[in-house]
């Protein structure tokens, strides 16, 4: 796919999202295809639709899962301070090298996700949620049911498709690994934690690479692993980031975090060429979280969740 067809659908995305739900399509099946070029057409028709339900989804998701975060703080991470109103601490820290605040932020999240897809589900099922989001998820199964039956035995492949539950969830969780994980690096890049609020601003304006990662092509999303220097079926959840594959770009309050050189060399060396990464030269679109609905998308909402954490933990890193 290209930019073409992201703008087809982030455009079904928003009729989608107003209402206008479009009549169910019909698929072949796969066997019936003669060709790898019919194949192709195939694929790129359902995941069009797919994407774009999805995208919609994954929005209601997100946006339930940061509105309950005024009443779930990360346990284990941050705890109210008794001695003054909405003031935090950090429940556990030694020194820098310490990840525990920082796994703290991504467990936190996947617990906070699978929360909020269970009461969506059960809302769903009840018939109380709203016409627009049981139509999306219904039709999200029918197409999840056609690409488990006609892709293949592949064991991911029929977990990735076994139904909304880890289709949803693993795209929710990975995202929040990456970000947490680019929480916990900044740091450790930026080699002192005695300016929280420099620090805090350098996440914030790290958002164009958040973007960038997530507009990966799912066969590009070992770049986890690359930039965590381990091969991906040795990658350990949540994981940290090795420093010297990042560096700081930019100065004052422009300053954001970025690949490194060495970090970039990485990447070739897995198979994964940085300027694939990015809009337009993928075969797919990337994270369906991408398309904006409104003010933010949900990638964005996702990592301004991230960086409201991250602003509570900086200070508190030093000795």
């Amino acid at each position: 796919m290209n930019n073409e067809n992201r703008v087809n659908i982030t455009s079904f995305a928003r009729q989608i999202k107003k209402g206008k739900m479009f009549e169910a399509r019909e698929y072949p099946l796969l066997q019936a295809f003669s060709s790898d070029e019919e194949m192709w057409e195939w694929h790129s028709k359902v995941k069009t639709e797919l994407y774009a339900l999805t995208a919609v989804f994954t929005d209601k998701l997100v946006g339930r899962a940061y509105d309950l975060r005024n009443n779930r703080q990360p346990f284990g991470l941050l705890k109210l301070d008794d001695s003054e109103k909405d003031s935090y601490r950090v429940a556990k820290l030694s020194d820098l090298d310490n990840m525990f605040p920082f796994v703290s932020i991504t467990t936190y999240m996947w617990d906070t996700f699978s929360i909020a897809l269970d009461k969506e589900i059960r809302e769903i099922e009840a018939g109380t949620s709203s016409p627009i989001t049981e139509s999306v998820y219904r039709r999200l199964n029918v197409l999840l049911n056609l690409l488990r039956e006609n892709i293949g035995e592949n064991h991911m492949t029929q977990f990735r498709y076994g139904n909304i539950y880890p289709f949803i969830i693993t795209g929710s969780n990975f995202a929040a690994t990456v970000m947490g994980g680019m929480i916990e690096v900044i740091p450790r890049v930026e080699g002192s934690v005695e300016n929280p609020q420099r620090l805090t601003s350098i996440a914030k304006n790290s958002y164009p690479l958040v973007a960038k990662l997530a507009m990966a092509n799912m066969d590009k999303l070992n770049f986890v692993g690359a930039l965590q220097g381990v091969p991906l079926e040795d990658l350990v959840l949540p994981f940290p980031f090795r420093s010297r594959y990042f560096e700081i770009e930019g100065a004052g309050d422009e300053a954001r975090l970025e690949v490194s050189k060495e970090g970039k060399e990485q990447l070739e060396k897995s198979g994964i060429a940085w300027e694939d990464l990015g809009i337009g030269r993928s075969l797919t679109i990337g994270c369906p979280a991408m398309v904006n609905f409104g003010d933010r998308s949900a990638v964005k909402k996702l990592w301004d969740w991230h960086v409201e954490i991250a602003e509570k933990i900086y200070p508190h890193l030093g000795p």
